[in-house]
């Protein structure tokens, strides 16, 4: 099956609608990971069989702010916790525990130790600028159970990453993980017009918070 990994909605900073999801995720399975809420990852369920998940921003003992992403919860977990909080806060709803962008230290990557804590590292994030921080996460964490992520906050940046999985029990996250390990992946960095486009939206939506 072909799943794809790592989206935002508008329920955080996202701008792919869910019922454009819904249609998009006809022949694919989507996993929502919408920062420090799963409401976006609920509400697409209501359409689409999905894993629910969260990008949860947290702190790691020197106060760096970094994510992580909890696959297989049921309830939301607050930003702002220690990092083995949130990890114990997974792991208690039974999920499994995502590093995302590990490396990208401008976007909250856990850091070179981060198979230590998880259970997964994202190797390829499609949105970093910089291909560096992923070739090393694939050299560092070779030996580690990877995924691959499109982060895609809008239509354009879907479909930079592909996941070719065998049939999991979207009940049962040690299968998942168990799949995930002979998973074939295809990847692309966004183009330039692509990442224009999104950086020149940010601005606008900076100054119309400003505004208001």
């Amino acid at each position: 099956m072909k799943m794809e990994f790592h989206i935002h909605t508008p329920y955080s900073d996202g701008l792919n609608p869910i019922r454009y999801l819904n249609w998009y995720g006809r022949n694919r399975f989507l996993i929502i990971t919408d920062h420090n809420t799963i409401r976006g990852s609920l509400e697409y369920k209501k359409y689409r069989p999905t894993i629910i998940a969260e990008e949860i921003l947290c702190k790691r003992d020197d106060g760096r702010n970094v994510e992580l992403i909890g696959l297989f919860i049921n309830e939301e977990i607050p930003k702002g916790l220690h990092y083995m909080e949130v990890i114990d806060i997974i792991r208690a709803q039974g999920g499994l525990v995502v590093a995302p962008h590990p490396l990208d230290d401008v976007r909250y990557g856990f850091g070179e130790d981060a198979d230590r804590y998880v259970d997964i590292i994202e190797v390829f994030n499609a949105k970093i600028d910089n291909p560096i921080y992923n070739n090393r996460a694939q050299e560092i964490f070779k030996d580690s159970v990877k995924i691959v992520g499109s982060d895609a906050h809008y239509p354009l940046a879907l479909n930079s990453t592909e996941i070719e999985i065998d049939e999991f029990d979207i009940d049962n996250p040690k299968d998942f993980l168990n799949k995930l390990k002979n998973a074939k992946f295809r990847v692309k960095y966004y183009s330039w017009p692509t990442r224009m486009l999104w950086r020149g939206w940010r601005i606008v939506r900076k100054i119309l918070k400003n505004k208001k």
